[in-house]
């Protein structure tokens, strides 16, 4: 499943899983499950509009700051303030990798799915982006004729570097030490 299937809220979800079929089922109840064996929300308290509070660890400050984003956008859309005290996320300064909320189950079972698409996707696009930078600076290896040919996956990756590639600004390296090429 990709972000834009993950949009709507869980109850959906939990709908598709129960009404669907085949592979669409099976994806969802997966999706559900796991996210629910994660985060400890009972699947039976869905529709459940008690909050409670929940506490989550990130690996990387820009997983946190993700999260406060989703958070911020989930306020707008539910209250009609990203400042909306209905939901409140609460970090220490000392600790930059965990924050606590208070919210619905169905609030964090949203939050907590949107954001592991996100995570997965941004690390993606991080390998996407480290190619591009790259390629913007004429830094990748000549092909070598003698290697397999590329997997569609790789190619499809390759093709995503090269469109990203167009939007990095070369960087400005100049030479400190006057030499030619083929002299050492």
């Amino acid at each position: 499943m990709n972000l834009e299937d993950l949009k709507e809220k869980p109850v959906k979800m939990k709908a598709l899983a129960e009404r669907g079929e085949g592979g669409e089922r099976e994806t969802a109840n997966r999706l559900i499950e796991e996210l629910a064996a994660k985060y400890g929300i009972s699947l039976d308290v869905l529709g459940n509009e008690t909050k409670r509070h929940y506490e989550i660890r990130f690996s990387a400050v820009w997983q946190r700051r993700l999260f406060g984003q989703l958070m911020g956008l989930l306020r707008l859309e539910k209250y009609g303030s990203r400042d909306a005290d209905e939901l409140i996320l609460y970090s220490n300064r000392r600790d930059r990798l965990k924050c606590n909320t208070t919210c619905t189950e169905m609030e964090w079972l949203e939050l907590t799915t949107k954001h592991s698409v996100l995570c997965a996707d941004y690390k993606r696009q991080q390998r996407a982006f480290y190619t591009a930078f790259l390629m913007a600076n004429d830094l990748l290896m000549p092909f070598d004729p003698k290697s397999p040919p590329p997997t569609p996956k790789e190619e499809k990756e390759y093709d995503e570097a090269l469109s990203l590639s167009a939007g990095i600004k070369r960087s400005e390296i100049f030479t400190q030490i006057g030499y030619e090429r083929g002299n050492k």
